[in-house]
């Protein structure tokens, strides 16, 4: 989904940051790199801004699940009610 695109920002002096834009303006970009860390860069010091194509998801989240487990989990999810 592109509400869940991430976005990679490489500063002038080399740091790169990979996560969701939380906010942007013409002066300023605030990065969400994990659910408890917000960065904020400004326009001026980022050498570059692209779509990123790794998700936020940690990898192999799901690995130690079984299929029954992955089936359970699904049939929760779509008893929830969308907010």
């Amino acid at each position: 989904s592109p509400a869940y695109q991430t976005t990679v920002i490489v500063t002038g002096g080399g740091q790169v940051y990979h996560g969701l834009i939380v906010y942007e303006s013409p002066e300023t970009t605030m990065l969400q790199t994990d659910p408890d860390t917000t960065v904020r860069i400004t326009n001026t010091d980022a050498s570059s801004v692209s779509r990123g194509t790794q998700s936020l998801m940690p990898t192999g989240l799901l690995d130690p699940l079984s299929d029954q487990d992955l089936c359970d989990l699904y049939s929760y999810l779509q008893t929830l009610e969308a907010k």
